[in-house]
């Protein structure tokens, strides 16, 4: 090309022989934890091949281990309403950010991953050879979370699963969701809220569990009456509606309303504001989850969410981090994660 530069080509396993000294053969059993050499010949060889930048083909790699570098995300039912992980994705910020950061990590890491969201479809990754999973907002006795268990591959969840032995509850990455809820309800007590309730997500997956322990142990520290209301079915949008009416029609209607789920509570926006009551002024809007983009969603001009931030992109890294480990064999620095959350105030709760 006539610039003098020699092109730098990939660094191979017998670059690495060269400049350790020995054969490929080492090289190889030295990289892959394999064969019978000295401890002082594997550190050589390790040293340089870091210091040359190797980078072990992949394929030769899975010959090697047995793994197939691929990894699953699977989000339950409970976590995506809509049955399916992709069609839920933009609308719930927190598993669109969640899938994101996985994705990113996973490739750092020199995985592949496969996303799914119905128990048929993750019962068919074990048949594709996934070596582990990330399974978020597991159920109680979620039967992928038990397929996985029982053929014995890793598995990370992102956030804890209730009513099972803890041998399948050993590896997980959470928030804590207790203690971030009753700093949310501590915020709207200091903006003057006297009755605050609840709009539950399904009963089921620990974050639910959590928050509500949360909420009903500062009411009985503040001696207010819990109000709180679960959402069933797949319609949250009507369901949402519905709940949001039977709590504005009460008599003694509360002040505060704080949702699990950041689309039911820009919903419980909507419908506050249909029945002419005023945000935040008359009624307080606060979300656990949080996006900085749902705000103003149809032009209307309702006030921006407050809400947490629960730092997905951090629990995701971390999770997939974890699973790499154990599909290496190695056991993770730490087998219980909690990840910190804060919350960021906005015009929903900004009553002076």
């Amino acid at each position: 090309m006539g610039s003098g530069l020699k092109r730098q080509g990939r660094v191979g396993i017998r670059d690495v022989a060269k400049a350790a000294g020995v054969s490929p053969t080492t090289v190889s059993h030295a990289l892959s934890g394999k064969g019978r050499i000295s401890k002082r010949t594997r550190n050589r060889v390790i040293e340089k091949a870091e210091k040359l930048g190797y980078k072990p083909n992949r394929s030769a790699q899975q010959l090697v281990t047995g793994n197939s570098g691929l990894i699953a995300l699977y989000a339950g039912n409970s976590s995506t309403p809509t049955g399916r992980l992709t069609s839920a994705l933009p609308d719930y910020p927190f598993i669109m950010n969640i899938a994101m950061s996985a994705s990113v990590e996973a490739i750092e890491q020199g995985l592949s991953m496969a996303l799914s969201s119905q128990t048929s479809e993750a019962s068919g990754l074990l048949q594709m050879g996934v070596d582990g999973a990330v399974i978020v907002d597991p159920e109680v006795k979620d039967p992928v979370n038990e397929e996985f268990f029982e053929a014995g591959l890793p598995v990370v969840t992102v956030g804890r699963v209730l009513g099972v032995p803890e041998e399948m509850n050993e590896h997980w990455v959470d928030v804590d969701h207790n203690k971030v809820t009753i700093e949310v309800l501590e915020h709207l007590k200091k903006r003057g809220a006297k009755r605050v309730a609840v709009i539950s997500a399904p009963v089921g997956p620990s974050y639910v569990n959590d928050s509500l322990e949360g909420y009903k142990a500062w009411c009985e520290s503040t001696g207010q009456e819990p109000i709180f209301h679960t959402l069933e079915g797949r319609d949250y949008e009507q369901e949402t509606r519905r709940v949001t009416k039977v709590l504005l029609d009460e008599k003694d209607r509360p002040d505060a309303i704080f949702c699990h789920l950041q689309p039911v509570s820009v919903e419980v926006l909507r419908a506050v504001i249909a029945e002419g009551l005023s945000v935040p002024d008359e009624i307080m809007v606060a979300t656990m989850s949080d996006d900085n983009k749902v705000n103003n969603l149809d032009g209307s001009g309702m006030p921006d969410l407050t809400g947490c931030n629960l730092h997905p992109e951090q629990v995701a890294r971390e999770a997939v981090r974890m699973l790499a480990s154990l599909i290496a064999g190695e056991e993770p620095a730490n087998r219980h994660v909690y990840v910190p959350a804060e919350i960021t105030a906005r015009e929903s709760t900004n009553r002076k």
